[in-house]
């Protein structure tokens, strides 16, 4: 009998662990994952900067075949609601991974300014791969040359220059913010007429019209009109000039806060297990390596920013802190 016993203990000591591997757990990825197409939901409309840095990176892992199993990635567009569409598919989607979004650090503003009620700290962030500045321009007939010439001006000359933005709680709304509420000490607010438009496709035929003297908008609906000549570059927010228009000064180089610019990176449900979003940063990874990539971000305004989640989130916290400053003054003007 106690031999029997002591073989029962044996078999129980060498099935167990067996046992407790195999059901996997909150940090296993399921086996084989994917096991289905990847949807990468997008928060704005279609040819704007956030799809088309979405689809060159789902075409690249899809066309180079970097996510296992031969499976694929697509885009979906769910604009609207101040992103909250996009949001709310993907916390209604399973947790398995195989539903992500791609969002921008505007999250940060539009929670901030009561506009929803979910913040990045609300997902977990799987990679970084996008930075761009903001781009603030004058119609080529206008008075002024530099950002300096456009305050000296709208000083002399109140309420007559009128500054567009694409929305309150969007990324050029924030830059605007940033640099209106602090200009070398003092609050430029009163000295311009605001204008807020929906987006680069109303306000760029605005400005080229006449409607508008200065624009802030992304390098994609701005550089076209400046090759034109159409219009010209006055300032860049953030730290950073690009390649594509090295003589535009920065906010870092004119002296004003610039903690602000558009990150870019993807998001999935919390409860999605750790080797499933590492899998998926080492898709999103190896499409950000490829050449195609670091052309798109060049040609684009940006710069390729390969940063991991926890880098990610160290980046969107610095943003939020940079954001929640601003919009407080906002609350209080």
């Amino acid at each position: 009998m106690k031999k029997l016993a002591f073989l029962f203990l044996i078999v129980c000591l060498v099935l167990i662990p067996v046992s407790v591997f195999a059901g996997g757990g909150a940090d296993s990825a399921p086996a084989g994952f994917p096991t289905k197409t990847i949807r990468v939901l997008v928060p704005y409309g279609a040819g704007g900067n956030s799809d088309l840095n979405a689809r060159i990176i789902a075409d690249i892992a899809t066309q180079q075949k970097f996510i296992p199993g031969g499976q694929s990635m697509i885009v979906t567009n769910l604009e609207g609601a101040a992103t909250m569409n996009a949001i709310q598919a993907l916390l209604d989607a399973d947790p398995d991974g195989h539903t992500i979004m791609l969002h921008q650090s505007s999250i940060t503003a539009q929670y901030n300014l009561g506009n929803i009620k979910y913040n990045y700290t609300d997902f977990t962030p799987i990679a970084q791969v996008f930075e761009s500045p903001l781009m603030h321009s004058a119609r080529a007939d206008n008075p002024f040359n530099t950002l300096e010439e456009a305050v000296q001006y709208a000083t002399a000359n109140p309420g007559k220059v009128r500054w567009a933005h694409t929305g309150v709680g969007q990324s050029s709304y924030i830059a605007c913010e940033v640099l209106w509420s602090n200009y070398h000490g003092r609050d430029i607010h009163d000295i311009f007429k605001i204008l807020a438009y929906t987006g680069g496709a109303d306000s760029a035929p605005a400005q080229l019209g006449g409607d508008i003297d200065i624009r802030t908008g992304s390098a994609l609906d701005t550089m076209s009109y400046v090759d034109a000549g159409q219009i010209k570059l006055l300032a860049l927010s953030g730290n950073e000039r690009l390649s594509i228009t090295p003589d535009t000064p920065s906010y870092k180089d004119l002296g004003l806060d610039d903690r602000y610019n558009i990150h870019q990176g993807f998001f999935c449900r919390k409860e999605v297990p750790a080797e499933t979003v590492r899998i998926l940063q080492e898709i999103i990874f190896k499409a950000v390596d490829h050449p195609r990539y670091k052309e798109f971000c060049d040609k684009n305004g940006g710069f390729l920013r390969r940063r991991n989640g926890d880098e990610f989130a160290e980046t969107l916290k610095a943003v939020d802190a940079a954001v929640a400053e601003v919009v407080a003054k906002i609350k209080t003007r």
